[in-house]
């Protein structure tokens, strides 16, 4: 099986050398459009969260933004009051702010080992400036839709967080004082480490572009797009679109625009955050961190909020949408199962990739 694995690897190596050889342009083009999204998109959307979550985190402030809450955070979420402020703060920043929060609160000494490894399942969120980016600005304007997919989004974090305090054990009581140091001294620091968080999170999106064009010039997701639209009776084009998202999320902006049976699906694909942001969290993350129950978990925040997604549309005003689309649209189409098999199928081939990450963690 390794040596299968092996060949597959060496090959897939050969032929994406064999690619970027013969069409250099195609995929320098891909590359640059990642990096202008990247510019116009994700950097402004992203980075000034960034710098504050930081320099909340690195001032301490964050030991003191959970405090009114202590009593749910501890009973109900089997988090110090500390780690509450991060779940907060993640959702606000946007991944892999989260990531980065809970690594830094287990290095401060805020949380410890078994608690970090659960937050990094839930706090992990697209955030509402991303959204506002991508959902509302571009695919729902003059909409609520930024809303409802960031309360979707919500909602399967808090879920989620819920499901794995379950058999959770109880935050044990700290002896040592709360200490601040809230100065223009934070300030540098909290700018660095953000700045070299957003630049990471570039390259990737810009490596992931070059490869994304790969897989395109090798006709691999147009074959399965059609593949699929034929037997489940759908747009070749709008699975094409889906499979992209899943492997970098920037790519949601292609999808059809104020298309509302979509916009569950939108709020699936930005609750799991796509392939892309799950390299970049791996390398955020501390030896806590466990892909395996991060995936799982993650498939099952998906799912609850493109259900949450659903039964919120019935809820609030979209009147602004239903002017500018068809009554096919609105009328009642089924959530479509399609993003979630794609999920299962290449999470199924992430997890046989990365089976001995937790081992490897574990032995540094």
């Amino acid at each position: 099986m390794k040596k299968i694995k092996n060949i597959f690897y060496a090959a897939s190596i050969v032929t994406a050398v064999y690619f970027c050889l013969k069409y250099p342009k195609d995929i320098g083009e891909s590359v640059e459009n990642s990096i202008n999204r990247c510019m116009t998109l994700i950097i402004p959307s992203m980075f000034i969260f960034m710098c504050i979550t930081s320099f909340i985190t690195n001032s301490g402030l964050h030991r003191f933004l959970g405090r009114p809450l202590r009593f749910i955070s501890e009973k109900f979420f089997r988090i110090p009051e500390e780690g509450l402020a991060v779940f907060i703060l993640s959702m606000i920043a946007g991944y892999p702010a989260g990531t980065k929060l809970v690594a830094d609160s287990f290095k401060n000494g805020d949380i410890n080992g078994e608690q970090a490894k659960r937050m990094y399942c839930f706090c992990f969120s697209s955030g509402p400036a991303f959204i506002s980016g991508t959902a509302a600005g571009i695919l729902y304007p003059n909409s609520n839709a930024g809303l409802l997919i960031f309360l979707s989004v919500t909602a399967g974090n808090i879920i989620t967080a819920l499901i794995l305090s379950i058999n959770a054990p109880k935050v044990a009581k700290k002896n040592k004082r709360n200490i601040t140091s809230v100065s223009t001294g934070c300030i540098i620091p909290s700018v660095k480490s953000a700045s070299s968080a957003m630049i990471q999170m570039c390259i990737m999106i810009a490596a992931f572009g070059g490869f994304c064009c790969i897989l395109r010039l090798t006709g691999i997701l147009q074959y399965i797009s059609i593949f699929t639209g034929n037997i489940l009776n759908k747009n070749p084009d709008e699975i094409y679109n889906t499979l992209m998202t899943i492997l970098e999320i920037s790519n949601i902006v292609n999808l059809p625009q104020m298309n509302i049976s979509l916009m569950p699906v939108a709020a699936s694909l930005l609750s799991f955050g796509g392939i892309c942001v799950l390299m970049q969290i791996t390398a955020l993350s501390d030896k806590n961190f466990s892909i395996k129950m991060f995936i799982r978990t993650r498939l099952i925040a998906a799912f609850i909020s493109g259900t949450a997604c659903r039964f919120l549309l019935r809820f609030l005003n979209m009147h602004n949408v239903k002017e500018v689309v068809s009554y096919n649209i609105i009328s009642d189409n089924k959530y479509s199962p399609l993003p979630t098999i794609f999920l299962i199928i290449m999470m199924i081939m992430l997890l046989g990739t990365f089976k001995n990450s937790d081992k490897t963690k574990a032995d540094v």
